[in-house]
């Protein structure tokens, strides 16, 4: 179900009256079954994949020395589906055994749910069973995030009421979220979709506008769509983590990557960066901190290797940054660090590395 739908529309309206018109005591277990429904609109395959997840985890936080276990069953799972094709290529060709698993789908929001139960199960909390599995199943972050922290949303959903400012701001986002996603970002997927065939690119000029129209195309797909998000979790009084502070904005790489995609920025920070050393190292392993969480940040997003390349694209950007911290007039920066970005968008739009290239060949006019 797209947030952008109006049947999505009406289920928020639906859900939103019948969550506030309940007695507080029911309202997670509301929560819960909203968002089971939103899943098994999807598929009921999906439901019971992502509910077996929820149920893991939540199994794993309650006994002791469990939630390694569980952390490993989290990832093993989220990269069987992401990756099966690749898993099962490589199983035919070890074995000489036919397998296709190419026809397996990506359940909706595996990467963001199984990302939100692992980070609960570092930070280890003491949940009931009703707002673990509401903070797992809150339907308006299921599909495309903001990720959540478990404490901040449990402890919203303990004290949440109605609250005439959320409400209004909460109607805001939805509506600003709806125009970007319906009057900027759709419009310009038709146009935009000449990337995902390079070979009909005629020449450097193509490639660079179809690469700035790209840019501009999924800001406004991915920070509308969280607004939508953002929007309609404050019409339960619950406020879900901020997921874009104006990246194109931002004078270099390092401030991009503060502003863009928020909340997974924050959660590789804490999760990955962090226990890895983050800054605290010397410079060599400073810099394959940052190498190995740009790369993880790549192959969240996508299993085929451009996706890999694109992460590994901003790892050497950020170590590059790092090493050279240039300091230059702020509208300079903002430039470069735009083109930069957008000539990344390359690894990012096309469905295997070979188009990749093939653009990039386009764009600098090295297309034989």
């Amino acid at each position: 179900m797209s947030l952008n739908s109006s049947f999505y529309l009406a289920f928020l309206l639906l859900s939103v009256l019948v969550y506030w018109g309940a007695p507080k005591y029911l309202r997670s277990i509301i929560l819960i079954a909203f968002g089971l429904i939103f899943v098994a609109m999807s598929s009921i395959e999906h439901l019971i994949v992502l509910l077996a997840l929820s149920i893991i985890a939540f199994i794993a936080l309650k006994i002791k020395r469990v939630w390694v276990i569980g952390i490993v069953i989290l990832v093993c799972v989220l990269a069987f589906f992401k990756y099966a094709s690749v898993i099962g290529s490589l199983i035919a060709s070890s074995t000489g055994t036919p397998l296709d698993w190419s026809a397996v789908a990506l359940p909706l929001g595996i990467s963001y749910l199984t990302f939100e139960l692992i980070g609960t199960l570092v930070d280890r909390p003491n949940p009931n069973w009703k707002e673990f599995f509401a903070f797992a199943w809150f339907f308006p972050t299921r599909s495309a995030g903001p990720i959540k922290r478990y404490e901040q949303f449990a402890e919203q959903l303990k004290n949440s009421s109605i609250k005439t400012e959320y409400f209004a701001y909460g109607f805001i986002l939805i509506l600003i979220g709806l125009a970007q996603k319906n009057i900027i970002a759709d419009p310009l997927a038709h146009t935009t979709g000449l990337l995902s065939t390079p070979t009909e690119l005629r020449g450097s000029f193509d490639a660079a506008w179809l690469l700035f129209l790209y840019s501009i195309r999924i800001y406004a797909d991915f920070a509308g769509i969280t607004n939508i998000a953002m929007g309609s979790a404050l019409l339960f009084g619950i406020q879900v983590p901020k997921n874009f502070c104006y990246p194109y904005l931002r004078e270099n790489i390092a401030l991009f990557w503060r502003n863009w995609h928020m909340s997974l920025s924050n959660w590789v920070r804490d999760y990955i960066y962090i226990p890895l050393g983050g800054s605290r190292v010397g410079q060599f392993r400073l810099l394959m901190n940052l190498m190995i969480t740009m790369f993880i940040i790549g192959i969240w997003h996508g299993s085929t290797l451009n996706f890999a390349v694109w992460g590994i694209y901003h790892g050497a950007g950020l170590c590059i940054h790092r090493l050279w911290p240039i300091r230059m007039p702020r509208v300079l920066g903002i430039l470069i660090t735009f083109i930069f970005v957008t000539i990344g968008w390359a690894f990012f739009v096309t469905a295997s590395l070979g188009d990749s290239i093939l653009i990039l060949q386009t764009l600098f006019g090295l297309k034989s």
